[in-house]
């Protein structure tokens, strides 16, 4: 059977929209405060999942493991480079407020 998403079917895709292709996109990007958030978040879980892959392995005995050790490595690199980016991310935005602000206190008007 060949499924031909030009006619309708019983496909769920079909049901929600019934004259689309096969393809379609969001159109959607996040702004830089947006990223901030995620690249912050991300820094956060990678941090919390280091610290737990490192209780687990110390009570497994394979802290200093070969294999350990990359992931440890790989780990708090990626922690690294997300907290790094949500910060200029963050430090960029806010530069871009408080310039936003004062232009709107020099032309006078007001929140």
């Amino acid at each position: 059977m060949r499924l031909d998403f030009n006619q309708p079917s019983l496909l769920a895709f079909n049901l929600v929209c019934p004259t689309r292709k096969k393809e379609f996109k969001m159109n959607k990007e996040l702004n830089d405060t947006q990223k901030s958030r995620l690249y912050g978040i991300t820094a956060i879980v990678c941090g919390i999942w280091f610290v737990q892959s490192l209780m687990k392995a110390s009570k497994a005995g394979e802290l200093f493991s070969v294999y350990n050790l990359i992931f440890y490595f790989c780990i708090l690199f990626v922690t690294g480079y997300t907290a790094l980016s949500a910060y200029q991310l963050w430090k960029k935005t806010k530069h871009v407020k408080v310039e936003t602000e004062r232009v709107a206190d020099e032309s006078g008007t007001q929140k």
